[in-house]
This record gives structure tokens, sequence and C-alpha cells, in this order.
């Protein structure tokens, strides 16, 4: 499928749920950008106060970071969300509060969120680029999550970045027009930046008319590639497989040569109840 024909998919099916899906982007926007700038502004205040005093201000400073790392998790489970309602959507179901979806017996799903998070930290304390690449990679995370909330964290990572081996710079390149607003975005804070009331105001509205055409594009190019998740998933099941095999039968061997005599009993058990799955 080309960059167009996702598009124009996308653009038909935001037809028929933009008001409903321009306020679900809208209280997103609000939970996640309107949460950052509430942390600076607390930031910045508690520094003035805190003045001169060292210790005041080391202490600030790790209150920031976790904080900050709170938003951006939070961040992420608000983006998954934001995709719930649009694959709901797509089905006909219309509803605003999919953008809650995590909050009853979605536990699983946001420890897999979290550890998505941590592998995309992680990678950009490396460097800012490694970081990006690790981001696209578990880019389907979030819509995988939304299909099956108990997918076992290690599989949803996995299967994700198998998935979008050699789809990461496509991805980019579909969503290269979204990350181009971010240019008049700038040239309007430059403009308006001693009216920083404005300046959010602005920067707002074009975030939620924008908002949902990305998230219609994303669960098109999710869509397109469902094929590539389900044989991804099923090459790791196979190799999940192989290597239970291969561990049973060299406990077999092990226990047929009697090599150790002294953990027969041990060797008797684990391929007994190894043998036992496999049947």
């Amino acid at each position: 499928m080309s960059y167009s024909e996702i598009y124009q998919k996308a653009f038909a099916e935001l037809k028929k749920c933009y008001p409903a899906a321009f306020f679900t982007c809208a209280i997103g926007i609000l939970l996640t950008s309107g949460l950052h700038q509430l942390k600076e502004y607390l930031y910045r205040t508690a520094a003035v106060c805190a003045g001169h005093n060292i210790c005041l201000l080391l202490i600030l400073l790790l209150v920031y970071l976790a904080a900050s790392i709170g938003v951006y998790f939070w961040s992420d489970v608000i983006f998954a969300g934001e995709a719930k309602f649009f694959m709901q959507a797509k089905s006909g179901e219309i509803n605003v509060r999919n953008l809650f979806w995590f909050v009853s017996g979605r536990g699983n799903a946001v420890k897999v969120l979290w550890r998505k998070y941590i592998h995309i930290f992680l990678a950009t304390l490396m460097l800012i680029i490694p970081g990006v690449i690790v981001s696209y990679d578990l880019m389907l995370v979030p819509y995988m999550l939304c299909d099956v909330p108990e997918m076992p964290k290690d599989r949803a990572v996995k299967i994700s970045e198998s998935a979008m081996e050699g789809y990461k710079w496509k991805c980019f390149v579909m969503l290269l027009p979204f990350y181009a607003i971010t240019v008049p975005e700038l040239i309007i804070a430059v403009i308006l930046r001693e009216n920083m009331i404005a300046v959010y105001v602005v920067l707002y509205i074009i975030s939620s008319i924008a908002k949902p055409v990305q998230l219609a594009v994303m669960q098109e190019f999710y869509e397109f590639m469902n094929g590539r998740i389900l044989a991804a998933a099923i090459d790791i099941n196979e190799e999940e497989r192989q290597t239970e095999y291969t561990v049973t039968e060299e406990v077999i061997e092990m226990y047929s040569t009697g090599i150790s005599d002294e953990h027969n009993d041990r060797i008797m058990t684990i391929s007994s109840d190894e043998m036992g799955d496999n049947k």
C-alpha cells in the first residue's frame, strides 16, 4: 500500500468521526502537554524560591527528573488510549471514553507500556538517534495492546521490533508532514513570545486539529502491518518451540547416558516436566 492510499483511507475514516476525534485528541493534549507545561511552571517557580540553596536545588532537580519521567510515561499511556479510540471508531464504535481504556483491568497493558518507555529512555540516554530508532521499533506496541491487553511484555516488544524491521524509515516518511508542522509552530512561538498564553492557545488549537489526522494515518498503517505482525508472532512462537524442544532433547540425552548419577533424580524431574509440557 502506498502513502497516498494510506492517507486516502485515513481521511475517509476520519470524516465519519472527526468531531469526536477532535474532542478526544483535545482532551489528550490537555492531559499530556498541559501537564508538561504545569510541571515546567512549578519547577521554575520553585527554583526561584530556592534561590542559591544548593541542597534545595539538588532536591528540586531530582523531583523534576522524576516528574519528567512520570509525565512522559503518562503521555505514552494517553497515546494508547487515543489509539484505542481510533481502533474502535474504525469498527463503528465512537466513544470518547476509550481514551481511558487502561483504567479498568488493564494493569498488564500499563506494565508493557512502561517497559516500552524504559527501552526508549535508556536508548535515548546513549544518543538521540538510537532513542528515535527504538521508538520506531516499538511503534506498534500500543496498538497491539489495544487488541490484546494481556499480551506478555517480552512478546509485545519482540513482535513490534520484528514487524517494523525494514519499515521504520517508511513510517518516518509517512509521518513527515506532521513533523513539518513544528516549523510554523516555532515561527508562531517566536512572533508571540511576548504573550505566552497566546502561544499556548494557538499551539493547542493547531495540535488539536492535526493530531486526529496523524492518529487516523497511524491506524491505517497499523492495519497495513497486521500481516507482518502475525508473521512475526508465528516466527517467535516457532523459535520458542524449537528452543524448548532442543533443551528437552538435551536433558533426555544427558539422562540416558548416565553422565552424572548424583544428578539423575533432578534430571528425571526436569525431563518429565518438560516432556509433559510438550505433549
